[in-house]
């Protein structure tokens, strides 16, 4: 071998490059595995971030905390995530809001709540006013039925007799002289909707044919107002108010979905499709085949002072359209206790279905369907010119027919848990 040869200066140059690209190589590893361990704790740290605020829901929903304030929530957990939550009213449910932040992470997760019952919700809750339940026709009630200490018997109205089997195909129990109440604030955060969304300052919107809003529950409020308001060939989603000083009108070509609806009067024309809370001071006049999908509320609250009331029939203040369908919360309120009524404030017509809880404080004409529960002071049926108390005519209830996680009403004296009735945005 030959010592003393020369080494071209091309072959050093190739070494040299060689050299160079094996260094970028180690080089693009290292920053490689070194991006993606970041990268890894990164995500990790956000996973956990995520599930932090699932443990912030959890405890929120369980635990009883400050209305309309942040509310820091101490998990005993050493992890560097900061929980905060919110507790506010969006119509006849609750929104909670919670945050976790971690660093430069943060996460909010929004839910609007109502409450489950964990022991076996009552098909009927009938007031005890002293007299008993008369049901007839083709009326049927399916699960537990708490009723007035004279209990339930049949009756005949028009010619036409009870055609059921049993009376009560569920327990029999007896019940109070007064309603379930609500949970405290509840009734009150309802009867002073009005005022609150008149004195607060929300962004206004103008109206417009055609319009298109679509408002996060992340973003501040958005209130659309007028004396009429008519709701034709618009589309309005989320975080959204729509307020009338007279009268709401909604046309089928509207597209609703979470928002709610103020007005003293509220009509809902017939073949409407949509998702929202209407809330009335007067009346609720649902059309034909309409269907409100869950979670929706159509809340009348009667604050009325007469007492002079001749015994004529009258129009329901809350009446829900021949097949119709509405899946979530139909609630009367009534602040004069003693207004003699003679007519029926919440009248369900004849195959109309409701998904869920119906609250009345005065009197119920049920010819439909109810899956879920009746809370009711008393029921009326007005057939052939004449008005029957206390009488159930061709109307039917089923406890049963109500899915075990859905979220309703509030109310005082049951086993019972808030839980999520739908994610929001």
């Amino acid at each position: 071998m030959n010592w003393s040869a020369k080494i071209t200066a091309g072959a050093l140059q190739f070494v040299l490059f060689i050299g160079a690209v094996i260094a970028l190589l180690l080089l693009s590893f290292v920053t490689l595995a070194h991006t993606n361990n970041l990268f890894g704790k990164k995500t990790a740290l956000l996973v956990r971030t995520v599930k932090k605020a699932d443990l912030g829901l959890e405890y929120a929903l369980k635990n009883e905390i400050s209305k309309n304030d942040s509310t820091r929530i101490n998990l005993a957990m050493d992890d560097g995530i900061d929980l905060t939550a919110t507790r506010s009213y969006w119509g006849a449910f609750e929104k909670y809001s919670i945050t976790a932040q971690s660093k430069k992470n943060k996460f909010t997760k929004i839910v609007l709540a109502g409450t489950s019952t964990t022991e076996q919700r009552p098909a009927l809750y009938l007031q005890d006013n002293q007299r008993p339940m008369i049901i007839v026709g083709k009326a049927q009630i399916t699960g537990d039925a708490l009723l007035p200490k004279q209990g339930i018997r049949p009756g005949n109205i028009a010619g036409n007799s009870f055609y059921g089997r049993s009376l009560v195909q569920g327990r029999q129990q007896q019940s109070a002289e007064q309603l379930p109440k609500f949970t405290t604030g509840y009734t009150t955060h309802l009867q002073s909707i009005f005022t609150r969304v008149t004195s607060n300052s929300f962004e206004s919107i103008p109206f417009s044919r055609g319009m298109q809003v679509n408002n996060s529950f992340k973003s501040p409020v958005k209130l659309l107002q007028g004396d009429v308001v008519q709701l034709s060939g618009v589309s309005l989603t989320g975080h959204i108010i729509v307020m009338a000083t007279r009268r709401i009108v909604v046309d089928r070509s509207a597209n609703l979905k979470d928002l709610l609806l103020v007005a003293p009067e509220i009509h809902i024309k017939d073949g409407v499709v949509g998702t929202f809370q209407a809330i009335a001071s007067k009346n609720i006049d649902v059309g034909k085949r309409c269907e409100l999908y869950y979670p929706s509320a159509l809340v009348v609250i009667n604050k009325s002072k007469a007492t002079n009331v001749r015994p004529t029939v009258q129009k329901p203040e809350l009446r829900i359209g021949s097949r119709s369908m509405v899946q979530g919360v139909v609630l009367y309120m009534e602040s004069n206790a003693d207004r003699p009524a003679f007519h029926p404030q919440i009248k369900i017509e004849e195959n109309a279905s409701v998904y869920g809880d119906v609250y009345c404080e005065r009197n119920l004409e049920h010819k439909g369907n109810v899956f879920g529960s009746i809370f009711t002071y008393g029921f009326i049926a007005l057939e052939n010119g004449s008005i029957y108390q206390n009488h159930l005519y061709n109307g039917t209830v089923d406890s049963a027919g109500l899915p075990d996680k859905y979220a309703g009403l509030p109310l005082v004296g049951t086993q019972n848990r808030k839980t999520s009735a739908k994610w929001l945005y």
